[in-house]
């Protein structure tokens, strides 16, 4: 009897388990865009307007605008101003990716979007 219960716990608990994670942990699906300023310390992604669920705002030009608060991991990949790109946001605004750690930085007048995002994930 004591057998069959464990057993029958154990299954549930997996059933739980399986049920109870997120798909994405703390990152979001994976949005493309294209690289719409790299300079200054100021990073701005332009949303493909295809991509739907990253709400951004519009900046010179560009109507679905992000800036990206790790500005270092676009710079220590080698990329550059209109370059595409694939990327995940992370949903924690706190979350320390790789690319927060310090880099040279040139410092201008240059200011991205009020809308200010975290990426992690990033391809060319």
């Amino acid at each position: 009897m004591t057998h069959k219960f464990l057993k029958t716990s154990l299954l549930a608990l997996l059933v739980m388990l399986c049920f109870s994670c997120e798909k994405d942990g703390i990152f979001s699906k994976v949005y493309f865009g294209q690289i719409a300023a790299l300079r200054c310390g100021t990073a701005v992604i332009s949303v493909n307007s295809t991509t739907k669920g990253l709400d951004g705002v519009r900046w010179q030009g560009h109507p679905n605008a992000v800036s990206v608060k790790n500005y270092c991991l676009l710079t220590d990949m080698g990329l550059q101003q209109g370059d595409q790109i694939s990327f995940r946001v992370a949903k924690d605004p706190d979350y320390i990716s790789p690319g927060n750690i310090k880099c040279a930085r040139e410092y201008c007048l240059s200011q991205g979007p009020d809308y200010t995002i975290t990426v992690y994930d990033v391809e060319k």
